[in-house]
């Protein structure tokens, strides 16, 4: 990896200067309370040097098999834990979080029954904000697959901890339902560069926008860089034109949205706890968030969401 220390990756790195203001927000304020973060994915390559400090061995957990095994055999997980808290070779957006890895699958599905445990579990240790980037097959969930949904968000909201979950990538409304009632339930869309709609993101009833990037074949200038397993071999090829080293991944879609918004959350969250010395109610956190959100980046695809901007709610948290 040494070859690779004085590489300039933040030419790579545009959506976390998008919404730290060029990097800003990492300098207003000296933030160290270690954020709880529930991710429910694929599991984290825990070798992984971004990493070092970052993972609680002793609360994650592997839903499939019932045990302490959460290495990553698929990636995912591991791209969306990059964008939240990166900060050696690439940065995330919030470097102080504490990392609760509840693995639910291999692939890119996984078991509904599954998903509720992890989602029962988390509530249960009392984490301040669930990551999930694998989202909810919203046009497939039965009515009793939403009651339990429902009570499980309203669970979480009177323990103040906020769900967030990526928006999907079908390039499909989304309808209002009876989860979106809940102030802790936040779907997350994706924007572009330029802070359009990314033709993949899902879209309609939303509640955020943030940096999800774009597929296009004639250049990779509109993807995300975060992190991948070392183990995984499925990236060497194009890695190794493109000049980045093994563990590293340029890709898209709003489950790196979502994990842009976990860690914004985790930055406000660490300044209330600042303040205040207890765990702030979800009204306040999201207050602040939404102070930071400028009104020419709402979007009428989105129901009229805007996308987050970390270093803008700093600004207005300080004034």
């Amino acid at each position: 990896m040494k070859k690779f220390e004085n590489l300039n990756f933040n030419s790579f790195q545009w959506n976390i200067k998008k919404i730290t203001q060029d990097f800003k927000s990492y300098n207003v304020l000296d933030l160290h309370e270690k954020i709880n973060i529930a991710i429910i994915d694929s599991g984290i390559d825990y070798t992984h040097e971004e990493f070092k400090g970052k993972i609680d061995h002793k609360n994650s957990y592997n839903f499939i098999d019932n045990s302490k095994n959460i290495l990553d055999n698929n990636g995912h997980g591991t791209m969306v834990a990059g964008v939240i808290c990166a900060d050696k070779l690439i940065n995330g957006v919030y470097h102080q979080s504490n990392l609760i890895i509840c693995k639910i699958t291999d692939y890119s599905h996984y078991k509904f029954r599954l998903l509720l445990r992890a989602l029962k579990y988390a509530i249960d240790l009392n984490v301040h904000i669930i990551n999930l980037s694998m989202s909810f097959p919203m046009k497939k969930l039965s009515e009793e697959a939403l009651s339990a949904l429902e009570n499980i968000i309203a669970e979480a909201f009177k323990k103040n901890i906020i769900i967030v979950m990526a928006a999907g990538n079908k390039n499909y409304i989304l309808k209002r339902n009876k989860l979106n009632s809940y102030q802790n339930f936040l779907t997350i869309g994706s924007t572009d560069r330029l802070g359009n709609k990314s033709t993949f993101s899902n879209y309609g009833y939303v509640k955020y926008l943030a940096p999800g990037g774009e597929f296009k074949l004639e250049t990779l200038n509109e993807s995300i860089l975060t992190t991948y397993p070392t183990y995984l071999s499925d990236f060497d090829a194009l890695n190794s034109n493109l000049g980045l080293p093994k563990g590293y991944v340029l890709c898209y879609g709003t489950s790196l949205s979502a994990a842009h918004v976990t860690g914004a959350l985790g930055y406000i969250i660490s300044y209330i706890y600042s303040v205040t010395n207890t765990k702030p109610k979800v009204e306040n956190i999201l207050k602040y968030l939404d102070a930071g959100i400028r009104e020419e980046s709402k979007l009428e695809e989105f129901n009229y969401a805007g996308e987050i901007n970390i270093y803008n709610s700093l600004m207005k948290i300080l004034k």
